[in-house]
């Protein structure tokens, strides 16, 4: 064998990566995955690998110059690759028959979160709640069927399914976690520490941090006192980790109380802040506010005062605008003008159209619509009557007549415009 170049010892330390790809890739035992990385290693080379004959008893120093061919000795083949070997049948493992089925049984997370943990790696809290439970059930394939990765550990490159190497999309930082999602997820990340090996020392340090967070006199005599003690957590436990890869790592289990007195006041400044309100009122939605939605089609929601007369006749009272306050002379400018078509009533008159309950046309006549209890506009049949989106399933008709050609505010029999008639009572 090329002294310059000599075979790695594919069996050593710094191939297990290799070997451990190999073995998850296709299924092979360590033996195999060493045979496969040496064959590879003699085919990059160009030549099989040759053997030096054994020396004989007889055989004394080499000559000077090139070696004869003894025509005794039977010429050197070169080296043939070793077939493989034949693959071992996979085994399973024993179980008890007296051990009984547990109790309860931790959800389990993403193969993501359970590869940080088997490295001893920080990884989010959100991967052991419920949500990321169960899209880590959703996405689960089994192993044949996954893709592979690349993973770097170390400055060595390992082959990994795709499922352990990518995080979730939908993953959350702790800091955007409440205090109720992270105490959920506390049992099933604990549980999975155990399992994969870390030392009792640490589960019991995070038990007790956990613990102590939810028995935590801030959360009922402070006014954020969740919000706090969420934000305490979320950054102690990622400075806690950091410091366990540098060395030198603090005891997690002890609660800094000026530390949690400074987040309180960040959590404080941020929530009182004037861009805090103004992001609130940026994020208000004004079509998705109901109020609002009534006052677009009805100027007031109370139709005006009336009055009895002295002919013992009722009527509306109306306010002259000379002495009417500012407000109120609006409100009479408003009332004047153009009003939408009650789908159920058909009538122009200031009140609550979308909670109309009236039996009867503004003119009088028997109403073709009646509202259901749970508000909705039907026909005599009981069918649910759009006037408007046709891409909804409901029957496309006038509320008011029942025809498909027109709608309410189209129908000849709402209320003209610039009526006098009398409102209904």
């Amino acid at each position: 064998m090329d002294q310059e170049n000599p075979m790695p010892d594919f069996a050593d330390e710094e191939a297990r990566p290799l070997r451990e790809a190999l073995s998850l890739a296709f299924g092979w035992d360590e033996e195999q995955a060493i045979q496969h990385l040496e064959a590879t290693w003699r085919n990059n080379q160009g030549r099989p690998e040759p053997r030096d004959p054994p020396l004989g008893r007889d055989q004394g120093p080499p000559q000077d110059g090139p070696p004869r061919l003894q025509h005794d000795e039977p010429e050197v083949q070169p080296e043939q690759p070793e077939p493989p070997q034949e693959k071992k049948k996979p085994t399973i493992a024993d179980f008890e028959e007296d051990e009984p089925t547990p109790s309860a049984i931790a959800s389990r997370p993403s193969q993501f979160a359970l590869q940080k943990i088997a490295a001893f790696e920080y990884v989010e809290l959100w991967y052991f709640t419920k949500e990321g439970c169960f899209e880590a059930t959703k996405q689960s394939r089994s192993q044949a069927d996954d893709a592979f990765g690349i993973l770097a550990a170390n400055e060595v490159l390992t082959l990994r399914p795709v499922a352990s190497v990518k995080a979730s999309r939908n993953a959350k930082a702790d800091h955007e976690l409440s205090l109720t999602e992270i105490l959920q997820a506390r049992t099933s990340f604990l549980e999975h520490l155990k399992e994969a090996g870390w030392p009792n020392k640490h589960i019991s340090a995070l038990f007790t941090f956990f613990w102590t967070l939810e028995s935590h006199p801030f959360r009922l005599s402070m006014r954020r006192g969740d919000r706090i003690l969420a934000m305490y957590a979320a950054k102690v436990r990622r400075h806690w980790h950091d410091k366990l890869k540098l060395g030198g790592a603090f005891n997690i289990a002890n609660i800094n109380d000026s530390l949690l007195q400074q987040i309180a006041t960040e959590v404080n400044d941020e929530v009182s802040s004037p861009n805090a309100s103004r992001r609130a009122r940026r994020a208000y939605n004004p079509r998705a506010d109901p109020v609002r939605e009534r006052h677009r089609d009805s100027r007031s929601l109370s139709p005006p005062p009336r009055f009895r007369g002295s002919n013992g006749t009722s009527r509306d009272f109306n306010r002259s605008p000379t002495d009417s306050k500012p407000s109120q002379r609006r409100s009479s400018r408003d009332s004047q003008r153009t009003k939408s078509a009650c789908p159920l009533c058909l009538g122009r008159h200031p009140h609550d159209i979308n909670r109309c309950t009236i039996e009867h046309l503004w003119d009088g006549t028997p109403a073709y619509a009646r509202r259901s209890p749970e508000g909705r506009l039907i026909d005599p049949a009981g069918d649910i009557i759009w006037c408007s989106r046709p891409h909804n399933n409901a029957k496309h008709a006038c509320s008011g007549c029942g025809s498909p050609s027109h709608g309410a505010q189209k129908c000849p029999k709402a209320q003209p415009r610039a009526s006098s008639f009398p409102v209904p009572a």
